[in-house]
């Protein structure tokens, strides 16, 4: 997804048969409107493929609230050391249930709710990450190979925090992109970035939580529309259609909506495709 609000807004100036958007300041944000107009009508009505982000964080001892990122629409799963939560849709919602919160908790794995803004693990935490000594760093290029002075049990796609760093470029967090022994790990680095030193660590982030995302709005030509780019013609049809409506074009504005409907209708039937090995416990579609 790498189509700006300005390359749809000149499709559909084409479509009109203009030479570009226009000038008027007042009638180019009408225009951006129809943008955000026709993605939210597309987004809001289901769980999208194109919508889905990783949000990692380390697990805290005794704790079981967390933070949800601020864009969380709607939770796929989390995984806490690799293994599968349950998730407890209806938890947090349905006071009238009897059983207690200790009901729901595993022996052998974690449960989890959302509450608000919050995500609640049942049960809390029973320790923290080790945060493992680093005793160096060496970057070429655009990857940086990190040594730990133990085994650091990290897998390839695992997030890791690091912090100590006298290259603020590294502290924070990476995914890990390869493990070339049981005390080296790589991440990727932008070019340039000098060897840090310092007293550094690096602690596994063992949660992971899958959701589906909310988009920023579309406000300025330079924003980048959420649709992916085989389907991004959806919203150059929708602005042609809205602007030959206003135009009094009945034509023209019924042949755009009829494009509109019809790209969303292969967007679904992506979206089945993709989801038809196996739905997540939350999809709605």
């Amino acid at each position: 997804m790498s189509t700006t609000a300005q390359t749809v807004l000149t499709d559909a100036a084409y479509r009109l048969g203009m030479n570009g958007i226009p000038d008027d300041a007042n009638e180019k944000n009408r225009w951006l409107s129809y943008i955000k107009t026709a993605q939210n009508e597309v987004i809001r009505k289901r769980f999208w493929w194109f919508l889905t982000k990783e949000y990692s964080f380390p697990l805290v001892d005794t704790q079981d609230i967390y933070s949800l990122p601020s864009d969380y629409r709607d939770s796929i799963e989390l995984r806490v050391d690799g293994k599968k939560a349950s998730f407890l849709r209806d938890y947090a919602v349905n006071e009238s249930w009897d059983k207690p919160r200790e009901a729901y908790i595993s022996t052998l794995n974690y449960s989890y709710y959302i509450q608000a803004d919050d995500l609640v693990l049942l049960p809390q935490a029973s320790a923290s990450p080790t945060a493992y000594s680093v005793s160096g760093i060496v970057v070429s290029g655009t990857t940086a190979t990190v040594t730990t002075t133990a085994a650091h049990g990290l897998e390839v796609d695992d997030y890791v925090t690091i912090a100590g760093a006298d290259v603020t470029a590294f502290n924070t967090t990476h995914q890990i992109l390869t493990v070339p022994s049981t005390t080296t790990y790589t991440i990727a680095i932008a070019t340039g970035t000098s060897d840090p030193s310092g007293t550094m660590t690096s602690t596994k982030r063992n949660a992971v939580l899958k959701y589906y995302y909310i988009p920023t709005s579309i406000t300025a030509l330079t924003d980048t529309v959420a649709i992916p780019d085989m389907f991004v013609d959806c919203l150059a049809a929708y602005v042609f259609a809205r602007v030959a409506q206003v135009d009094s074009e009945r034509g023209d504005a019924s042949d755009g909506f009829e494009e509109y409907k019809q790209i969303v209708t292969d967007m679904i039937v992506e979206n089945n495709k993709r989801n038809s090995y196996g739905k997540s416990n939350n999809e709605t579609l």
